[in-house]
This record gives structure tokens, C-alpha cells and sequence, in this order.
């Protein structure tokens, strides 16, 4: 497998803005399934609340939301599709 990288084409851009503040990437995963909405509306808020603590501008905020499925995500050794099924299970 190779990787490379890439520069996104306002990158040079955003580090000239921002070279003296520049304010972060907030990387959101979770179980997929959320809708557009919900997504929306939490970038809006960890925006809203990166700025009103760290300063700067909306605009120098990145979110980016990663979606992962059961399948893919484990706490405790245990897959979370797993847990949810012995959690659907009847109990005796």
C-alpha cells in the first residue's frame, strides 16, 4: 500500500491567515447513523464553543465527522455490534 500527501490547495492560504493564531481541527468519531441535522448542528456548537474559548474566528474552525459502524469499533475487547446484541437478548 502506498500513501502520499497531499496539500489542500488553500492550505498555504490558511497558514498565512491564521500563521499567528491558528485555531484547530476537532475530529468527531462516532456510530453511524446520525443524521445531517445532528451533525450540523454539533459542529455549529463545538464552533461556537471553540471560539468562545480559545478566540479567533468561526471560519478558522474545522470539524470533521467520521462515521464508524458497530462492526468497526471495540471498548474492552468487545465489539459494540456485540455488545448491542447481547444487550437486544432476552433475558431468561
Amino acid at each position: 500500500m502506498q500513501a502520499r500527501i497531499v496539500q489542500a490547495p488553500h492550505a498555504n492560504i490558511r497558514q498565512r491567515r491564521f500563521r499567528r493564531r491558528p485555531l484547530p481541527t476537532i475530529h468527531v468519531e462516532l456510530f453511524a447513523g446520525r443524521t445531517v441535522d445532528q451533525k450540523r448542528a454539533l459542529a455549529q456548537a463545538l464552533t461556537e464553543a471553540t471560539v468562545r474559548t480559545l478566540g479567533g474566528s468561526a471560519e478558522a474552525v474545522d470539524v470533521i465527522f467520521t462515521d464508524v459502524h458497530k462492526h468497526d469499533w471495540a471498548s474492552g475487547g468487545q465489539l459494540w455490534i456485540d455488545k448491542a446484541a447481547a444487550a437486544a437478548a432476552p433475558k431468561p
